[in-house]
C-alpha cells in the first residue's frame, strides 16, 4: 500500500532529500490508522522500521512517539510486558524533553494502566498521580482529566484507600466542564473517556 503511495506521488523533478523525512512522517501516520483499524501486524512492521532509522537513535520526540505507538500495539496484542517496556522508553524521552506536556501526562496514564492490568496497583497509583498532576496544568480536554482521575480512583479503591472518593469529586468537577458530549452517556469507567484523547496520543 505505502509503496504505491510513494510511486504515485513521486516528484517529477526527482527525489528530494526532504522527501525521506516526510515519507517517514507519513508512515507514522499510516501506522496510527492501522492501529485504529486493528491491523496491528502491519502497524508493528512500520514502527519497527521507523525505529531503525539513524535519526531515531537521537532519542527525540519522534522516537518517543514511535515507542508510544509500539506500546499500544503490544497492548492490543496482549503483550503487556512488551507494552510496558516500550512505554518506559517513551517516558524516559518525554520526561527529559517535555516533562510538563500533556503528551507526557498521557504516557504516564498509559503506564499506569499497564501496571494496573499487571496487578501492580501501588505502582499504577504513582503513575496516575503523576499523569493527573501534569494534565491539570495543561490545556487539555476536561474529559482527559476525568479519565485519569477515574483510573486513579479505581487503583486507590483496590487498596481500600479513602482517597478514592476524593478523586471522584475531581471527576465531577471536570465532567461539568464537558460541553461537546452528553455527559449522561458517560459512566464511571475510565475507558469511556478515551474519546477525549486524540487517536494515537493517549
Amino acid at each position: 500500500m505505502f509503496n504505491e503511495i510513494c510511486v504515485n506521488n513521486k516528484r517529477p523533478t526527482g527525489f528530494s532529500s526532504k522527501d525521506e523525512f516526510w515519507i517517514a512522517s507519513a508512515k507514522g501516520n499510516l501506522s496510527v490508522s492501522l492501529i485504529a483499524l486493528g491491523r496491528t501486524e502491519e502497524a508493528l512492521e512500520i514502527i519497527l522500521e521507523l525505529l531503525e532509522r539513524e535519526d531515531m537513535k537521537l532519542n527525540g520526540q519522534d522516537t518517543a512517539v514511535c515507542y508510544f505507538y509500539l506500546s499500544g500495539i503490544h497492548r492490543k496484542d496482549g503483550n503487556i510486558d512488551g507494552a510496558s517496556t516500550a512505554m518506559k522508553r517513551c517516558l524516559e524521552i518525554r520526561e527529559r524533553l517535555m516533562p510538563r506536556h500533556h503528551f507526557t501526562g498521557f504516557a504516564h496514564h498509559q503506564m499506569g494502566a499497564l501496571l494496573y492490568i499487571a496487578g501492580n496497583y501501588q505502582e499504577s497509583i504513582v503513575q496516575f498521580i503523576r499523569a493527573l498532576d501534569i494534565l491539570m496544568i495543561c490545556e487539555c480536554h476536561p474529559g482527559a482529566i476525568c479519565r485519569t482521575a477515574l483510573a486513579l480512583s479505581a487503583a486507590l479503591a483496590t487498596q481500600g484507600s479513602v482517597e478514592a472518593e476524593r478523586y471522584h469529586e475531581v471527576v465531577n468537577s471536570y465532567r461539568a466542564r464537558i460541553h461537546d458530549t452528553d455527559v449522561q452517556e458517560l459512566g464511571e469507567d475510565a475507558a469511556q473517556y478515551d474519546r477525549f484523547v486524540a487517536v494515537g496520543l493517549g
